[in-house]
Order: structure tokens, then sequence, then C-alpha cells
């Protein structure tokens, strides 16, 4: 059996892990971002886009941007963190899917085909191709 202090020793110890580990996953939260930007170039340098946000899977007219950068969510390679950036080339309606770029949201840039005219990301998985 444990002393009172003992007990007490462990219980502040176990408190002060618990704040640490908290406090850690505070900052990764604090650190999440879900807006992509499109750029010119193909190093995601060049006259960004304003923030399109990776959850919201509205139609982006974007013919003949170079990148995008896809921001580092925070929730890592975990299943439900799949996306997919749908293509759509001869539309700017995002109208049916030429090409799906699978993904999962790190932080990093992704070089693109200018020839492309809509893209829409989803959080799922890319489907086959239907247009």
């Amino acid at each position: 059996m444990l002393s009172s202090t003992a007990r007490l020793f462990t219980v502040v110890a176990f408190a002060a892990i618990m704040v640490q580990a908290a406090s850690v996953n505070l900052t990764e939260l604090l650190k999440r971002d879900s807006f992509a930007n499109f750029f010119d170039d193909e190093n995601c340098s060049v006259n960004g886009g304003i923030g399109v946000s990776i959850d919201n899977d509205g139609c982006l007219g974007e013919r003949g941007r170079k990148s995008v950068y896809i921001p580092n969510n925070g929730f890592g390679s975990s299943p439900i963190n799949a996306y997919c950036l749908v293509k759509t080339r001869d539309s700017d309606a995002c109208n049916c899917q030429n090409e799906g770029y699978n993904f999962t949201p790190t932080g990093f840039c992704a070089v693109l085909d200018p020839s492309f005219g809509s893209y829409r990301f989803i959080n799922e998985a890319c489907s086959a191709n239907n247009c």
C-alpha cells in the first residue's frame, strides 16, 4: 500500500504528464490548416490565389494554374483523412472527372497540368474517371 505522500506524488506526476500531452495536442491543433492555394508556377511561389477550403467540394475555375499548395490539416494519415482533387479538362464547371489525384493533406506543393479547366476537392478517395 502506498503512503499518502506517495499517492499524492503519483497523482501530481500523472497530472503533469496529462497537461504536457494536452498542450502538445493543442499545439498541433493550432497548427492545423485546411486552405489550399493555386499558383502560376510549378513551385507554389508565384501569384498565389486566395485560400480555398479542401473541405468545401465547390467548383474552382483555375485554368492555367501549374501548382497547388495542399495544406497540413493536422490529422495525419488516418483513413478518414483521404482526399481527392477532381480535375476536369474541357470545362470550368467540374461536370466530370478526367483525372483524380488522391492525397493526404500533409503540407506540400503538387504540380498541375495547366490544361485542366476546373478542380474540386472531395473528402474521399477518387472514383474512376467519367468524362
